[in-house]
């Protein structure tokens, strides 16, 4: 049995009875809204999409705006620069624990955010970061317009 007391330096006394904290109990869940599900007439026999008439359908700018207008975008930039004033980063919970001001977003920030998601979904590279070019033989298309870390330096429009 080891003594309390050792001139081992690597000795660690065993607390008798650690003290451990009961979990609390997950929150009663919320009375959820009504819902209707959306009826889809052709759901076992799909044609053509159903979007607009005036809508090219082979434009994939055009389809992205169909869903992401102008008003959409603008409200997602206030959204995000009134979030950020109301909740700024900290040392604490800050990415890479690197915490920075924030400087207001725009338009031309998200679209060119959007763009990088996409283009990260259509071509897949091993890690996040040979997108930027950091291994051998990688691309480095990203460089152009948008760092690794977010801060944007381009002037190009989407």
């Amino acid at each position: 049995m080891p003594q309390a007391f050792s001139n081992n330096v690597d000795f660690v006394v065993k607390d008798p009875k650690p003290t451990k904290t009961p979990k609390e109990p997950p929150p009663e869940p919320q009375q959820l809204p009504a819902f209707e599900p959306m009826q889809i007439d052709d759901y076992n026999d799909p044609r053509e999409p159903n979007i607009p008439t005036s809508l090219n359908q082979h434009n994939p700018l055009a389809l992205f705006r169909l869903f992401f207008t102008d008003e959409i975008v603008e409200k997602m930039v206030a959204w995000m620069n009134k979030y950020t004033k109301a909740h700024p980063f900290t040392a604490d919970n800050a990415p890479l624990r690197q915490a920075c001001s924030w400087t207001p977003i725009n338009k031309r920030e998200i679209y060119t955010y959007f763009r990088t998601v996409i283009y990260m979904g259509v071509v897949v590279q091993p890690s996040i970061g040979d997108y930027w070019g950091f291994s051998k033989g990688a691309a480095d298309y990203l460089k152009s317009f948008i760092s690794r870390n977010v801060e944007f330096f381009s002037t190009a429009s989407p």
